[in-house]
This record gives C-alpha cells, structure tokens and sequence, in this order.
C-alpha cells in the first residue's frame, strides 16, 4: 500500500488548519481572562510611604557607616 502525494498534502493542511484553530481558541481565551480579572494596583499609604523612606535611609546609613569604618582598615 503506497500513500499518494495528494494524501499527504491533505493531511498537512488539515493539521495546518486545526493548528492555526488552537492557537486562535489561545488567543481568545487569554483575552477572555483579562477582562475576568481586572488589573491590579497597589496603593501604598501616607504612612506606609514615610516608614518605607526611614526604613531604606536608616539601612543607608548603616550601610554608608559600615563602609567609612572599614575603610581605614583596608588601606592598611
């Protein structure tokens, strides 16, 4: 039994075809779910905001503390 061009190229079409529908269906579906779900925002606080800032310039200045103390020491 020997299977014909013209078979062949009626199978690669038909699996074209069903491909190209997955991907469709995908793509669909991925904008479906974005209107489901509605983006998300963060909001941060008045207060948030001030502890976050003291939060990150004490680190800072740990950090810069840190540094001017060892530098003595690596120059030696």
């Amino acid at each position: 039994m020997s299977i014909s061009a013209y078979q062949i190229q009626n199978i690669i079409q038909t699996y074209n075809r069903q491909l190209k529908a997955r991907l469709s269906d995908r793509a669909s579906a991925a904008l479906e779910e974005k209107k489901v779900f509605p983006e998300d925002k963060v909001e941060i606080s008045t207060e948030g905001k001030k502890r976050n800032f003291l939060e990150r310039a004490g680190t800072e200045s740990v950090r810069k503390l840190k540094q001017q103390a060892l530098d003595p020491l690596k120059s030696e």
